[in-house]
């Protein structure tokens, strides 16, 4: 099982048994497919009598079914937000969000027609006669202005129909528009507006949306063109407060998630970045961005994913483990904040010890000369650790001292990161066998007469010597290297100058290709002359 099954089965463990919200796994949007696919082969493998179900566009008794695993996919924080206020027997076990979900602006028309609606609900009344102008003539506007035709055209009342919606709570939506729309296959599946955009509304400042709103037009004087081109300068005033209240708006919805399985979470080891700033309090003394503070404080435990947590720098990985911080804090469960960063800081402390003390043992080693080793390195190496520091040379007592210091700090690096990572290394065996999970064989050589080893056919001779280079010289660019021997060796050829001369003319991209093709057929010589 690898760490994706592993997180699967955590999140549905966790999901199952606790009713405060679904697990959110926030992957990169490219991986929201390969969880999909986990998820399947998860139930398929190690649930009795369960099934994935997909919450958009199942039916009611797919999704209230005993065996259904419910899940959703959140490309966009109203995704999300959608997902979060299902009522219990529909609501989502595990929703996938796209970790540049929350960041994304707000292109929602019917969370913009909930905020015009707020609006014009708390600014158009009493002394504010435009406003009150705006309200009542909105609704013959609102199509183009939303750019919803097609919702108005699919509905039996028309343009009245954003009248009543204007009238009426978001939570009614639904059900206002399912009535009379004429194509059953156009109904909404789920509130339109999510339950903690519409409650969040009333929370925040709508003044400078209200006064972008008086630039609508009242009659549709001056032909469509006239009217459109009004339309557009609202649509633009109306698009640039939306975007600082959706900032806003998400900072302050308040919503709950007993699991937050990260993906790929090396990404949170620069905390200024867009994803690390989604987990953190929003911060009054820097500018709000979209989806700062989105997450913070609503998960009541988080597990990160990650296949190269020692690939990152000291520093990085500390960064990565004070996201936990985030979490929804609870004093009896995590102890005091204080010393959740003081256990930080002494794992800082801990792998900066290990580091120096790796790095002067790598410098011990380099300053051995050839009379203070023997023939055979391991057998020498175990009489040194164990041979008294007297009997030593002054090179040989710097290596062992070196050594002795670099695995004490290396086992305090280790005590210390143990509370906080979990590891898995696959044994040697298959599990419950004798069965190697891998073995070695050598290939045979190109001109080997031998039988051991695995033959190398000739027409394979390329790849194989790329692949033993690779294995060599890790991180070369070798098939960049390949080609452009094959091509100098190519052109310094007769039968090359003379193909040069009849494609004078072609790109070097086809002259490349052609070279390939002689290595190919010329292989021996070339192989003996450029390569070994």
């Amino acid at each position: 099982m690898g760490k994706t099954f592993i997180a699967l089965a955590t999140a549905y463990s966790v999901a199952i048994r606790n009713p405060r919200g679904p697990v959110i796994v926030m992957a990169p949007a490219n991986l929201i497919g390969k969880w999909k696919q986990d998820l399947v082969t998860f139930c398929e493998l190690y649930l009795e009598n369960r099934r994935p179900v997909r919450r958009e566009g199942a039916r009611r008794e797919d999704l209230t079914t005993p065996e259904a695993v419910r899940y959703g996919t959140a490309r966009h924080s109203v995704d999300l937000m959608r997902l979060l206020d299902d009522p219990d027997p529909l609501r989502c076990h595990l929703i996938l969000l796209a970790q540049g979900a929350m960041s994304r602006s707000q292109t929602d028309k019917w969370v913009r027609l909930a905020v015009i609606s707020e609006a014009l609900r708390q600014h158009g009344r009493g002394s504010a006669k435009r406003l009150i102008q705006v309200k009542q003539q909105i609704h013959r506007f609102l199509a183009e202005l939303l750019w919803a035709f097609g919702e108005q055209r699919a509905h039996e009342w028309g343009d009245k129909l954003w009248e009543r919606l204007l009238d009426t709570e978001p939570s009614e939506w639904k059900r206002i528009y399912n009535d009379a729309v004429r194509d059953k296959r156009r109904h909404l599946d789920d509130d339109p507006v999510p339950e903690s955009v519409a409650r969040t509304l009333s929370r925040i400042d709508l003044s400078p949306l209200a006064e972008a709103l008086k630039q609508m037009p009242l009659r549709a004087r001056g032909g469509q063109e006239r009217v459109s081109e009004r339309l557009k300068l609202a649509r633009a005033a109306l698009k640039e407060e939306e975007q600082l209240l959706w900032k806003e708006l998400l900072s302050q919805a308040r919503w709950r998630s007993p699991l937050l399985v990260m993906d790929e979470a090396h990404h949170l080891k620069n905390p200024a970045t867009s994803l690390a700033r989604q987990l953190q309090s929003k911060d009054t003394s820097r500018a709000l961005r979209t989806g700062d503070g989105a997450m913070a404080g609503a998960f009541d435990r988080m597990l990160f994913l990650t296949a190269t947590p020692f690939q990152l720098g000291h520093h990085e990985l500390v960064r990565v483990l004070e996201r936990f911080g985030d979490v929804r804090w609870e004093a009896t469960q995590f102890g005091e904040r204080e010393v959740f960063g003081q256990r930080l800081q002494t794992l800082g402390t801990r792998l900066d010890e290990s580091q120096r003390a790796a790095v002067a043992f790598q410098r011990s080693w380099s300053r051995l000369r050839h009379e203070d080793c023997e023939e055979d390195l391991e057998a020498w190496w175990k009489a040194a650790r164990n041979s008294p520091r007297d009997e030593l040379t002054t090179h040989q007592r710097a290596v062992v001292g070196s050594f002795n210091r670099t695995r004490r700090c290396r086992e305090a690096a280790e005590e210390a990161l143990r509370p906080w990572i979990v590891r898995h290394n696959k044994g040697t065996h298959w599990a419950g066998t004798k069965i190697e999970r891998r073995r070695r064989f050598d290939g045979a050589v190109a001109d080997a007469t031998g039988t051991t080893g695995l033959p190398v056919p000739p027409e394979q001779l390329l790849p194989f010597f790329l692949a033993a280079r690779s294995a060599v010289n890790p991180g070369k660019d070798l098939l960049g290297e390949a080609l452009s021997r094959t091509i100098r060796g190519d052109r310094d050829s007769a039968p090359g100058r003379r193909r040069r001369n009849r494609t004078r003319s072609r790109t070097t991209g086809n002259d490349q290709w052609a070279a390939i093709g002689t290595f190919s057929t010329a292989r021996g010589r070339w192989l003996s002359a450029e390569w070994t």
